[in-house]
């Protein structure tokens, strides 16, 4: 594997082709029962189980082949916490965060993200979440994390609380031995599985 920053990059672009790829093979039904499964081991975590009302969790709106988590938002928002979803900034490689309210309060803008109506409450809100739920194509042993590409997550990481949970939903298959790093790279304290939620080096 490459040192941190030698060839990292280029290396992630394979690897992100190769993931998106087994995900899009794999059928419907298969991608709903392990994200189904993943939800199920997330509300089982103890650093999420625990949480007292009102407490803050960062989270978002899977899209495409990502494990769903429209069931895991819903019951989050029943079990009384404040849910906080990203607004995608254009142009911009930071996260905005508003208030998960529901499902009937989400409107569809680019690239068919799906974003809360509310008050947009700034990049720093999710400085208050005591647990950060992440997309991911990929996790290392490590926590290194691997993205889309864009950056915004790494940067939302980089506000968060230190003592945040931070945990990225996977498929099967989808922890690795280990990943390309870049300088600019956060990783997660764990990773949510639909064998169970993984804790990992800090």
């Amino acid at each position: 594997m490459e040192a941190p920053g030698d060839g990292a990059p280029m290396a992630k672009a394979r690897l992100r082709r190769r993931l998106i790829a087994a995900r899009q093979e794999m059928g419907a039904d298969q991608r709903a029962s392990q994200a189904q499964a993943v939800t199920d081991a997330v509300l089982r975590w103890a650093p999420l189980r625990d949480l007292p009302t009102g407490s803050t969790t960062g989270a978002y709106v899977a899209v495409g082949t990502e494990p769903a988590t429209s069931p895991l938002l819903d019951t989050l928002d029943r079990l009384g916490l404040r849910v906080l979803l990203p607004i995608w900034r254009h142009g911009v490689a930071e996260l905005d965060w508003a208030r998960y309210t529901g499902q009937e309060d989400l409107t569809r803008v680019r690239a068919g993200l799906l974003e809360p109506k509310g008050d947009v409450l700034g990049a720093d809100a999710i400085s208050e979440a005591a647990v950060v739920l992440v997309p991911a194509l990929a996790v290392d042993h490590a926590g290194n994390r691997l993205g889309r590409g864009a950056g915004a997550y790494d940067a939302a990481l980089r506000r968060a609380d230190p003592d945040a949970r931070t945990c990225a939903l996977l498929y099967t298959g989808e922890l690795l031995s280990e990943l390309p790093v870049e300088p600019h790279d956060r990783p997660v304290s764990a990773v949510a599985l639909p064998g169970g939620v993984l804790e990992l080096a800090r």
